[in-house]
Parts: C-alpha cells; structure tokens; sequence
C-alpha cells in the first residue's frame, strides 16, 4: 500500500510540473517601489489575473499559487500594475507571495538564444 502512495505521489508531481519548467517563489513582490496589489486594475481584475500579470512582467508564463496580506496599505502601500493607482488606506490588500512558472520549452528557447554565438556577417 505505501508503494502505491508513493507512485501516485510521484506521478502526480511529475504531472504537476512538466520536465523542464521553472518555477520561483516572490516573497512580499513589489513593483515600482511598492507592494503588489491585489486588484492588476482599481477595484477589477483581483487576485489571478493580477498575479499573472506581475508574473509576465517578471518573464515568466503566469502564476501558480498566490498568497495574500490582507489590510497592509495604511502601513505598506500597495500599487495596482495595470494603472499604476497608490492604495494607502487600511483595506488595501497585497499580495504576500507569488509563485511563477514558465514551461520547459520557454526555459530552453530563451537559454538557446542567449546562448549561441553570434555569426559573423
């Protein structure tokens, strides 16, 4: 029986992260000076869509898994990535984490073109 855990264990984090992908952990993200927020526009597009969007702006594909600090802004402000807009009032929300990823196929075109030489013209 612990066998059979075990395989499905490992199958299910083979699945889970394909060969090749990367994948990073932001701890309390900021952009521009500030905290993330957790809204990509003022009031609209909260929680993954704003994550993926820090995540692209970051080079990578989009996020797996976010975390969030709630009612941050009055002493950590936070700022909405899309608008650019200062939230600094009690309610405001950031994001605490962030994690990452971008396939295994990005990882290798973008290591392939900043990894060949130059040829000569």
């Amino acid at each position: 029986m612990r066998f059979m855990s075990a395989v499905v264990a490992a199958l299910t984090g083979l699945l889970a992260a394909p060969a090749g992908a990367e994948e990073r952990m932001f701890d309390a993200p900021t952009h521009a000076g500030y905290r993330v927020d957790i809204c990509r526009v003022w009031g609209s597009e909260c929680g993954q869509a704003a994550a993926d969007e820090f995540c692209r702006l970051q080079g990578f594909e989009r996020a797996e898994m976010s975390m969030v600090d709630h009612d941050i802004g009055a002493v950590t402000p936070t700022r909405t990535l899309a608008d650019g807009k200062i939230c600094d009032q009690s309610f405001c929300d950031g994001f605490g984490a962030i994690s990452c990823v971008r396939s295994g196929t990005d990882v290798q075109s973008s290591m392939t073109a900043t990894t060949q030489p130059a040829r000569p013209g």
